[in-house]
C-alpha cells in the first residue's frame, strides 16, 4: 500500500512522522512524507520518500512577524500562516 503522511512544523513535528513512516515501511508499505523543504534530507536519510512543501516554519518563526504569531492562540496562528509565508 502507498501511504502519504503530511506535516508542517518544526523538526519536533516532523520526526514523529518519520518514525511512523519507518514503522509502516517495515510492514511493507511505500511511504512518502510531505514536510517543509528543509527536512527533505532528514526524511530521505531515514529511507523514506520526500515530497517537500515550500513552507519553512523555522524560517518563518525566526522573523519578527513569526515571533509575534507565537504569542497568539493556535487558531490565529493557522489563520495568519499564509500571510507570514508571503514575507519569507
Amino acid at each position: 500500500m502507498k501511504i502519504a503522511l503530511l506535516t508542517q512544523g518544526s523538526r519536533g513535528d516532523v520526526e514523529p512522522f518519520i518514525r511512523l513512516g519507518k514503522a509502516l515501511q517495515r510492514r511493507g508499505h511505500i511511504v512518502t512524507v510531505s514536510a517543509p523543504l528543509n527536512f527533505t534530507d532528514l526524511i530521505e536519510s531515514a529511507g523514506l520518500l520526500a515530497c517537500p512543501t515550500d513552507m519553512d516554519i523555522e524560517k518563518i518563526l525566526s522573523t519578527k512577524k513569526g515571533k509575534e504569531l507565537l504569542k497568539a492562540n493556535p487558531f490565529a496562528i493557522i489563520k495568519s500562516m499564509k500571510s507570514v509565508h508571503a514575507f519569507t
